[in-house]
């Protein structure tokens, strides 16, 4: 698997052979992600999707992976916030284990803030 020059995946380790020869999984190990600075704090609101708010700071939506990386919690370019609960329904989010953490994607409540790191240049 060759990645284009500067592409974030480029230093990412490939799986190694197991002990048959085979490999587990012909993709790359997931890439270690670096301390975000982040610039600015967002609010999110009701339709907030990272990509959308990618496009909003930094005037390209494929960058919403950025975005992604200094949220964790962020597993997909889904929308934010819970649209299928009242407000009055929502479980706080203090109380979710870090498996419903990691699987919450869209449980954000508006409100919640978000870290948008500075664009590169």
């Amino acid at each position: 698997m060759t990645f284009r020059r500067g592409s974030r995946y480029a230093d990412a380790q490939r799986f190694a052979p197991d002990d048959a020869g085979g490999l587990p999984f012909a993709g790359v190990r997931a890439r270690s992600i670096g301390p975000a600075t982040p610039v600015v704090e967002h609010e999110v609101t009701a339709g907030d999707r990272l990509d959308l708010l990618a496009l909003h700071y930094y005037q390209d939506d494929r960058l919403w992976w950025r975005i992604a990386d200094a949220n964790p919690e962020f597993l997909f370019a889904g929308p934010l916030v819970y649209e299928t609960l009242p407000e009055d329904e929502l479980p706080p989010l203090d109380s979710l284990t870090p498996e419903e953490r990691a699987d919450a994607t869209r449980n954000l409540r508006p409100g919640s803030v978000i870290l948008i790191p500075k664009a590169r240049e």
